[in-house]
C-alpha cells in the first residue's frame, strides 16, 4: 500500500493528475504492458518484472472494499505485483482492509500542492529544451542520441508522454548531452512535475533546481 497524505482540499485534482501520469509507464516498447479501468480503479501494469514499484492500482474517485479481490485477481493473472496507491482520509476503509488482511503500508508521502510562483534566474550552463509533441522529440533525439536511445524503458516512456494531451517533456541538455529531465503533466487546473532527475555525475551543479523550475 502506497499512503498518499493529504495536504489541503486540491487533493482530488492532485489525485486526477496522479492517475493521468500514470499512464507514461505504459508503452509499445514492452507489449505485454496495460493500463485499464476496471472495478473503479485504474489497473496499471508496465511489463517490468525489475520495476514491480510501477505497477498499481489506484481508485478513480473511490472504490469499495469489495472490489480488492476483483483488483489482487487481475494482477495475479499477469502474474504481476503491485502497489495500491491510496489516500489517507477518503481511502482509509480501503487501507484498513488491505491491513486486515495483511498488507502493509509500504511507502508514505506528503501530496506537496501550491501556488505556483514566479520562476528565480538561474544561471548554469544546462540547455533546457521544451519538448511537447512526438515531431519535436523526433529533431531533438537526431542530435542527442545520433546512435539511437540505448535504454529503451526511458525511450519508450519518452514516446508515451508526448503523445499525451497536455504533457510535456523537459530535457537539460549538457554540451549536447542528455544529462537532466523532468516532465510536467496538466489536469484542468493542476500541473504536476514528476521525474525530476539528474545523471550522477552531473549532480551538485544546480540542474536539478533549474529543470525543476523550468517545469514550474
Amino acid at each position: 500500500v502506497h499512503d498518499m497524505k493529504p495536504s489541503d482540499p486540491i487533493l482530488d485534482e492532485v489525485h486526477r493528475n496522479i492517475l493521468k501520469a500514470g499512464h507514461r509507464v505504459v508503452h509499445e516498447s514492452v507489449p505485454s504492458a496495460r493500463a485499464v479501468e476496471k472495478y473503479a480503479w485504474l489497473l496499471i501494469d508496465a511489463g517490468r518484472p525489475s520495476m514491480p514499484f510501477l505497477n498499481g492500482a489506484a481508485p478513480m474517485e473511490s472504490a469499495d472494499v469489495s472490489t480488492i479481490e476483483d483488483v489482487e485477481n487481475w494482477f495475479k493473472q499477469r502474474n504481476s505485483p503491485a502497489l495500491f496507491r491510496l489516500r489517507s482520509g477518503v481511502d482509509a476503509p480501503l487501507i484498513h482492509a488491505l491491513e486486515r488482511s495483511g498488507y502493509a503500508v509500504t511507502r508514505t508521502e506528503p501530496i506537496l500542492h501550491m501556488a505556483a510562483p514566479v520562476p528565480p534566474t538561474i544561471e548554469t550552463p544546462l540547455c533546457i529544451v521544451e519538448v511537447q509533441t512526438t515531431d519535436q522529440r523526433n529533431d531533438i533525439m537526431v542530435k542527442v542520441f545520433p546512435d539511437g536511445w540505448t535504454d529503451d524503458f526511458a525511450a519508450g516512456m519518452s514516446r508515451a508522454t508526448v503523445t499525451m494531451a497536455n504533457t510535456a517533456e523537459l530535457w537539460g541538455l549538457h554540451d549536447g548531452r542528455l544529462v537532466a529531465g523532468a516532465i510536467v503533466v496538466v489536469t484542468s487546473s493542476m500541473a504536476g512535475i514528476y521525474a525530476v532527475s539528474v545523471e550522477e555525475e552531473f549532480r551538485r551543479r544546480g540542474y536539478g533546481t533549474a529543470i525543476t523550475w523550468a517545469a514550474i
